[in-house]
């Protein structure tokens, strides 16, 4: 099976372009857009059509992640003793903890009905960190292919 890496690294990283641009443009089109259209009955309606499909994107990504994630790092470990190996091993713990936040507060902010709301009452600040989370994972990411 040549073929598998090739296709779990393709799906992680086009989950992870998936999640990271349309967060992106969730934060700076979609959720401005929504903002300007007021308090109506039609803008709350968009408000959860928005979230409902943002949250089937985003649940799917996550599992996918987190599936070819681990079948990745199984393939890309570095053996013991390998050049850059500690630093690749600090850089993997960085990773997996700021994407288990990143998980987290995306699930949150999707989370079906009123949900938890300490997240949602403060969806804007939630989703400005879950950026800046997101490009310190790629970047991490990113790193860690050039240790390897």
């Amino acid at each position: 099976m040549q073929w598998l890496p090739y296709l779990s690294r393709y799906i992680h990283v086009l989950m992870a372009v998936l999640a990271v641009g349309g967060l992106f443009f969730l934060w700076r089109v979609t959720l401005p857009a929504l903002a300007a259209a007021g308090e109506s009955e039609a803008a709350a309606a968009a408000r959860r059509l928005v979230v409902r499909r943002w949250r089937m994107i985003l649940w799917h990504a996550i599992v996918l992640l987190l599936v070819t994630g681990v079948y990745n790092a199984y393939l890309n470990w570095p053996p013991r003793g390998a050049p850059g190996g500690p630093t690749w091993h600090m850089l993997f713990g960085i990773k997996m903890i700021l994407a288990g936040g990143l998980f987290v507060i995306g699930i949150a902010l999707t989370w079906p009905g009123q949900g938890p709301a300490f997240f949602k009452r403060r969806a804007g600040l939630f989703i400005r960190v879950n950026v800046v989370l997101a490009l310190a994972v790629v970047a991490l990411a990113s790193a860690m292919k050039m240790l390897h």
